[in-house]
């Protein structure tokens, strides 16, 4: 089965619980035989909009977003 998990934070950038709450299960569905992708922002801007890269197992696709952690509701 093909899956695609969205967040907002995913390693190794990020050190939140839950980005490796997310990355402990994208590898359990990679163990039972998934595909999985993990869909999640970067906000680098010096990288390309959209970054493609793996991430033990897991395909992880970044696109370029602007910040969506510490700003106003209508800002984001």
């Amino acid at each position: 089965m093909k899956l695609a998990l969205i967040i907002d934070d995913y390693l190794p950038y990020s050190t939140r619980v839950g980005a490796k709450m997310m990355h402990d299960l994208a590898r359990e569905f990679v163990h039972q035989g998934h595909q999985v992708t993990i869909i999640t922002p970067h906000f680098d801007r010096d990288k390309p909009l959209f970054v493609q890269d793996h991430f033990d197992g897991v395909t992880v696709w970044r696109f370029y977003s602007g910040t969506i952690k510490g700003v106003g509701k209508v800002t984001r």
